[in-house]
This record gives structure tokens, sequence and C-alpha cells, in this order.
């Protein structure tokens, strides 16, 4: 696995880290490139 500096949730591990769900942040550390439901999301998918 590896990390992508430009990626806003390579910190991280993936974008989950900051959500508040419980649920979520059990995967914030998965090397799996994550995006909570929202625009980034619809963006990244366009």
């Amino acid at each position: 696995v590896t990390t992508n500096p430009h990626d806003p949730g390579a910190e991280s591990g993936n974008r989950l880290a900051g959500e508040p769900s419980p649920y979520l942040l059990q995967h914030a550390a998965n090397p799996v490139d994550w995006f909570p439901w929202g625009d980034a999301a619809f963006d990244r998918a366009r």
C-alpha cells in the first residue's frame, strides 16, 4: 500500500479519521481510499 502526498486523507490513512460516526472511525486506518458520504465523494466519482 502506498500513500499519495497530494491526497488529503493520506496523513490519517483515509478521509474517515475526522468523522463523528464510531463505525466510520473503526475504518479510519484501513488502507482503502474511503470517502465519507458527501460532495467530495461525488466529485471524485465524476
